[in-house]
């Protein structure tokens, strides 16, 4: 994964891969949900990093010693930003408030749907 972010110009410093003898004193950094299969680390803390963390049940959820509240979500105003600075001409919500968006989006002048809601007929106009 870190040469896919290289590749696109992240840099992400100084790093070296993950194998079992060079781990004391380092931070593995790895994705959501992902374990290391098989593998045991002695003298280890973990920590997840998510929107999920504002809930006081989340170091229990994601059996990790330490939970930061830090979303990686875009909100509502990022989100119309978004859909303006693409130029999109046609835009489908998904998950979340739907139909909601999906008005807010056509109030702005988008011709926006709602997958799964209410007007999913609308899509064979």
């Amino acid at each position: 994964m870190s040469a896919v972010y290289e590749k696109h110009g992240v840099d992400l410093g100084k790093y070296t891969l993950w194998n079992d003898k060079n781990h004391q004193g380092k931070v593995l950094i790895v994705p959501p949900n992902s374990r290391i299969s098989g593998q045991k680390i002695e003298n280890s803390r973990s920590a997840v990093i998510s929107g999920w963390a504002m809930d006081s049940s989340a170091i229990y959820r994601n059996r990790c010693d330490f939970a930061f509240p830090l979303s990686d979500h875009a909100d509502h105003g990022e989100l119309i930003e978004h859909a303006e600075e693409t130029g999109a001409t046609r835009v489908f919500t998904v998950h979340g408030f739907t139909e909601e968006f999906a008005g807010d989006l056509r109030a702005l002048g988008f011709d926006a749907l709602a997958l799964g809601g209410g007007n999913q007929l609308e899509l064979f106009r």
